[in-house]
């Protein structure tokens, strides 16, 4: 055999073992299909997730991501919190209705210890107070139980601070507001993040989520709190929204002082039977 031949025969061998080392090293080295596609389908729905856009208003708010210390004033006139009703004696009157046998009476007093009666309407009694122009800068509700206690009187209810306000946001923000429209709501709301910053939860119920699905309707009920410790200021906003359409309602059922006797049970049970988003809302 002729050397030229010998030579060829070498070559097509060393060609063919070059070959096949290459298959077998790719074939090692090739990356794992499988892996790599639910890798990279995990990064993709991670995305999605994360680049959907969600369907509630809460989720647009500007809500900072610090808390900031409370207001010197939460209601008209009175300096410092806790808010200690005898503050509001002299400078302020009580109106209030109360219902016996006969026809209902009327009282107008200037001391919070003389609020006096025992008429609950539903379990409450509002007292409309007035400034010295008698115009009505807050709403005071006192309750007839707290936690598992009961109480016959105003008096007693009064002295175990089971009350709280509902606190007039255009005196506390000296803005005026509108309270009819969404827009107006928004405006309220961004408000109160503007200034008392992050709230320290916002709960929903255990089962909503914040991107309604095939194109329906939606609500989500929010629980917003801010608690100081010694009190809590709460917020309820209902979202209703028609993803089809793009039609949304805002209901708001203002800025609510609470002593820690009001917000008691309820607001540990609240916490309990929901979830808290306040991490998923801070930008």
């Amino acid at each position: 055999m002729g050397k030229s031949v010998i030579m060829k025969i070498l070559g097509v061998i060393i060609a063919i073992a070059v070959l096949i080392g290459g298959v077998v090293y790719f074939t090692k080295n090739k990356p794992d299909s499988k892996n790599n596609e639910s890798s990279n389908s995990n990064v993709s729905n991670e995305e999605k997730e994360s680049n959907i856009k969600k369907d509630f208003w809460i989720t647009e708010a500007v809500i900072p991501s610090k808390s900031k210390s409370i207001l010197t004033k939460l209601v008209d006139g009175i300096d410092g919190s806790p808010i200690d009703l005898n503050k509001l004696d002299s400078s302020y009157t009580f109106n209030y209705r109360e219902y016996g046998s006969d026809k209902p009476v009327d009282y107008k007093v200037h001391s919070i210890s003389d609020v006096k009666g025992s008429s609950w309407d539903s379990g409450k009694k509002e007292i409309t107070v007035k400034n010295s122009a008698d115009e009505t800068v807050f709403s005071l509700v006192i309750k007839d139980k707290c936690n598992d206690t009961e109480y016959k009187t105003y008096e007693e209810a009064l002295s175990n601070n089971c009350w709280f306000i509902n606190i007039n946001e255009d005196i506390m923000f000296n803005k005026k507001f509108n309270y009819k429209n969404n827009d107006g709501i928004k405006e309220i709301i961004q408000e109160i993040f503007n200034q008392l910053g992050k709230p320290t939860h916002v709960f929903v119920r255990p089962d909503e989520k914040l991107v309604i699905d095939n194109e329906g309707i939606g609500i989500l009920m929010c629980n917003i709190i801010y608690d100081y410790g010694s009190f809590k200021l709460t917020i309820w906003l209902n979202d209703t929204y028609n993803k089809k359409h793009d039609y949304r309602i805002l209901q708001y059922y203002g800025l609510v002082y609470e002593t820690n006797e009001i917000y008691g049970k309820y607001g540990r049970d609240n916490t309990l039977r929901t979830k808290d988003i306040i991490s998923e809302l801070v930008k």
